[in-house]
This record gives C-alpha cells, sequence and structure tokens, in this order.
C-alpha cells in the first residue's frame, strides 16, 4: 500500500478503501463476529493513489470472555493475476466472436476426434445445432466411402504433425450428404504430444457438382472424337 509499517500501525484500513470497500469490510465484519472466516478481494488505494487488488483470508480472534476482539487476516496482492484474469476473458470473448460469426466451421475435437467445440455457423451448413455434435465424434458423421481416408489422415498427422487438407462426404442433419473440404492443425501438449486438432471446414459440394458435370462433358467430347476419328479410318 505504499505505507511503512509504522504508518500503519494505528491506522484504520478504511482509510485505504473506496466507498465500496468499507460496505465490504463492513459486511465481512458482521460475518467474523459469528464466528464466520471470510475470505474476499478489496481493493485498496497506495498512498501515491495507485489502486492494488488484494486478496484477504480473515479468521475472527476473541477475547477471554469471548467476546470479539478482532480479526488476523493474511493479505496477498493479485492485482496483475486479475489484470491477466481479465485480458484472458477479453481475449475469449473477441475469439468467441470471430468464431461465431465465420462462415467456415471451426471445431475443436481431442486426440480421438470427439468434438469439443464447434461454431455456430455449423447450424447453416449442415442444419445441427453445435450442442447436438459435442461429445460425438468427426467419424459418426463421414461418409462409408470416405471413412477410410479420413482415419487414414488423421493417422498420418498423429505421427508426423502438421497442417493437412482433404475433403470428404459429410451427413447433413436431414440425412443426405455434403462435400466439405477440411483443413486441420494438432494442438500439442507442452511435452509435445498431439492431444487433439483444431478443424476448419467449409462446404464445396456445389463445386464438387461442376467438376464432376466438367469431367463428364470432357469424357463425351472425347468418345465423339475417337468416334470421328475411327469413322475417318
Amino acid at each position: 500500500v505504499g505505507c511503512g509499517q509504522d504508518e500503519l500501525i494505528g491506522m484504520n484500513v478504511l482509510r485505504l478503501l473506496d466507498e465500496e470497500g468499507i460496505r465490504k469490510v463492513a459486511e465481512e465484519t458482521g460475518n467474523r463476529k459469528k464466528g464466520r472466516t471470510s475470505r474476499y478481494d478489496l481493493v485498496f488505494h497506495r498512498k501515491d493513489g495507485e489502486p492494488r487488488t488484494a486478496q484477504l483470508s480473515s479468521s475472527p480472534l476473541w477475547n477471554e470472555d469471548g467476546s470479539y476482539a478482532g480479526a488476523l487476516s493474511i493479505i496477498v496482492d493479485v492485482t496483475e493475476q486479475k489484470h491477466l484474469e481479465q485480458a484472458l476473458l477479453e481475449s475469449n470473448v473477441r475469439l468467441q466472436q470471430i468464431t461465431d460469426n465465420m462462415f467456415d466451421m471451426v471445431s475443436l475435437t481431442d486426440a480421438t476426434g470427439v468434438y469439443k467445440y464447434i461454431s455456430p455457423s455449423v447450424r447453416k451448413t449442415l442444419g445441427y445445432e453445435p450442442k447436438d455434435l459435442l461429445g460425438k465424434t468427426i467419424f459418426d458423421f463421414v461418409h462409408p466411402d470416405d471413412l477410410g481416408k479420413v482415419k487414414e489422415e488423421i493417422q498420418k498427422k498423429s505421427q508426423t504433425p502438421g497442417s493437412s487438407k482433404i475433403e470428404y462426404q459429410y451427413r447433413h442433419a436431414d440425412g443426405h450428404y455434403l462435400w466439405l473440404e477440411g483443413a486441420s492443425n494438432p494442438v500439442l501438449d507442452d511435452q509435445g504430444e498431439i492431444v487433439g486438432a483444431v478443424l476448419s471446414s467449409h462446404d464445396v459440394t456445389e463445386r464438387r457438382i461442376m467438376e464432376e458435370e466438367l469431367h463428364k462433358s470432357e469424357e463425351g467430347f472425347r468418345g465423339i472424337a475417337e468416334r470421328s476419328f475411327d469413322a475417318l479410318a
């Protein structure tokens, strides 16, 4: 609090608090007089005016006749911890805002492919509510024809970590299948072991349909050309 021990001895602690702090101390003092141990946060104002957040753990002290004598308090400065917690909260809120408004589906799975998070964009693309997929695996919705290659790709990346991209068919909530293009990056723990993956996927069904139609057209033209050459020969 910016004061020396000599300055603090005999000082009323309320001088270091604002109105909210004074109210909190009065409330907790009432609890201690009932024999309760208190633990709460309090903002102290240093001698130079800087606010510091402290965590107090206070136990009641009693006179020999059983009357309330005061409190024994352990006070720990947690200002930096509170700043970090607030920064983390703000960062998480920003990240949530970004993922909630992305067109691509963003998901987080554990090492076995179980969904731990999936962005709200899954509603528009696949018709599911995010909560409907939590606890299920990505393999539960992959088309049987593509299940083998998806599992093979995941197995490969578990041995040689790195980003990857793959196209596969995925079941829509109404039962039909869409083509998705997915990119994944592994999530590593402190020891460098893979503990999950972050997936980003988007619908490429229309592109696949156009590619298939183009391929059929090319095959058709090739067949016409071959028959024409045969006729000329």
